[in-house]
């Protein structure tokens, strides 16, 4: 039991520094003029995104392992409320992540392309509007017609029949940013060997891209661990 408390205070830690940090590059974005463009303001949209689901962890755990409050039974609509909060970040996350993969993609097929407002508009609709439309839908679903419903706090929701409104958005997030991931390392490895040299601008490109994989790639797979415990 104390070797759990203490991975669980760990863990809380870790998730406290990453808060920090994500706060920091928050100000950041915001505070300089220089930083408005769309890609930053993407980067400030995924780093809210992410916070908004450290937040979520530390009050579930701090009011359910720490604290030891059976919220499920004392409060039932607080506890599927926060469950749905839990998952609306999450999707946020990943839709954000996703955004980001896509203006990566665009910006490098297509580099001289103006982003209009409609742009921008559309990075907020995938980013935060449509999951909240996904998760407010789940949850009615659940509470109405799933059959978990009965169940406290809505327990073992993910093996119930409406899952999918929530999982399979996340999954095709997450797959077609895998895709945009290989695609531009094949058009950057593409445009190294047509130019038959190594240009510093694309030896660069190659190299900011290389970094990224086992970021992406951890991101892709706890991502897509997330979903897969969802379903089952």
């Amino acid at each position: 039991m104390q070797e759990k408390d203490s991975s669980t205070t760990a863990r809380i830690q870790g998730v406290v520094t990453s808060m920090v940090s994500l706060i920091i590059s928050i100000v950041i974005f915001i505070s300089f003029k220089p930083l408005k463009c769309l890609r930053i303001k993407v980067h400030k949209n995924l780093c809210i995104a992410l916070l908004m689901n450290c937040s979520l962890y530390i009050i579930m755990n701090l009011l359910v392992n720490i604290q030891k409050l059976d919220i499920s039974s004392s409060v039932p609509w607080f506890c599927k409320s926060l469950k749905a909060l839990n998952i609306y970040s999450s999707m946020a996350t990943i839709n954000w992540m996703f955004v980001e993969g896509f203006l990566f993609h665009k910006t490098l097929l297509a580099p001289f392309h103006q982003n209009t407002k409609i742009y921008l508009f559309g990075y907020y609709f995938i980013g935060w509007i449509f999951p909240a439309i996904c998760v407010i839908a789940w949850s009615l679903s659940v509470e109405f017609l799933s059959s978990v419903r009965e169940k406290t706090c809505w327990e073992g929701f993910g093996n119930s029949n409406t899952i999918f409104i929530v999982s399979v958005p996340m999954i095709i997030c997450v797959a077609v940013n895998f895709l945009f991931l290989i695609n531009i390392i094949r058009i950057l490895l593409m445009k190294l060997r047509a130019d038959n040299k190594s240009d510093i601008v694309t030896m660069k490109a190659i190299k900011a891209t290389a970094f990224l994989i086992p970021l992406l790639g951890k991101d892709f797979l706890s991502s897509f661990t997330f979903v897969v415990l969802l379903i089952f």
